[in-house]
């Protein structure tokens, strides 16, 4: 096993155009959040929780989940094999930007490893995000979605 050590997902230019609400879902009627107030930890109300991703750049994620949650300027959650934080910030609704985040140390075996990595390029690509019937979506600056979640399941 390869010891893995400080992961850096690389610093996003803050690319803040706003997101039709049409946009992937053309005709199928779904209710778009494009933005919303602020909590007090500086977080959109709509992703105020817990992520549970599956789905990373239109491929289905096998095994246990990667999490993405968000608060007092920071954006955290386990990557498929290590649990990791890092910068963000909200900017004009709907844009975010992801800093240089850290991760615990541990090495795992190769197919969690390998989510782990797309998992990290998918959030060094997030240029904007939206919610759509419940289901978060994070979107690079080109307008494709890398990344689709659903609210966790409470911790047990």
């Amino acid at each position: 096993m390869r010891h893995v050590g400080v992961l850096v997902l690389a610093a996003l230019g803050a690319a803040c155009a706003p997101v039709d609400s049409g946009a992937g879902s053309a005709g199928r009627g779904e209710a778009v959040t494009k933005a919303a107030e602020p909590t007090a930890a500086g977080v959109p109300a709509a992703l105020d929780r817990e992520w549970a991703v599956f789905e990373l750049g239109g491929e289905a994620v096998t095994g246990r989940s990667p999490t993405i949650g968000f608060g007092d300027g920071r954006v955290f959650g386990f990557a498929g094999c290590n649990r990791y934080t890092g910068p963000v910030g909200f900017t004009g609704g709907d844009g975010i930007r992801v800093g240089a985040a850290a991760m615990t140390m541990m090495a795992c075996p190769e197919p969690m490893m390998a989510l782990e990595q797309r998992f990290a390029q998918a959030l060094e690509a997030v240029s904007r995000w939206r919610v759509a019937d419940g289901v978060l979506e994070l979107l690079g600056a080109d307008g494709r979605v890398v990344a689709r979640a659903r609210p966790a399941p409470p911790a047990s």
